[in-house]
This record gives structure tokens, C-alpha cells and sequence, in this order.
């Protein structure tokens, strides 16, 4: 039987040392922040974000 796991994903901390300065829209940061707790790296459409995370040195992805 399948198994689902919650994992608490909203990280406000982090969030509001990425928003707005390193990261413009909010939706982005609280997605990089997940990125950023969880060690796992984002795969993208938006360049802009993708740059984004490249000045931070974020793991990311361009597809």
C-alpha cells in the first residue's frame, strides 16, 4: 500500500532572508527556502528565478 509523507515545508526564517532582496517574488522564496532546508535542488522554467538562485548559490536546474 502506498505511503504519504508530510513534511512541514514553510520555512519563514529563511524566507525573509531571501524575499525581496536576493529573491523578488515571494512565491519563489518560500519554494527556495524549501529547496534550501530540505538540501534538494529546484528545476525550472523561469530563467529569472534560475538566475536568481545561481547569485545565491542554490543548487538549480534550467529545463
Amino acid at each position: 500500500m502506498p505511503q504519504i509523507e508530510f513534511w512541514e515545508g514553510y520555512f519563514p526564517e529563511i524566507i525573509l532572508e531571501l524575499w525581496p532582496h536576493k529573491i523578488k517574488d515571494y512565491g519563489d522564496a518560500v519554494l527556495a527556502a524549501a529547496s534550501y532546508n530540505f538540501r534538494i535542488p529546484i528545476y525550472t522554467f523561469d530563467k529569472k528565478f534560475y538566475n536568481q538562485l545561481k547569485l545565491i548559490r542554490f543548487k538549480a536546474f534550467l529545463i
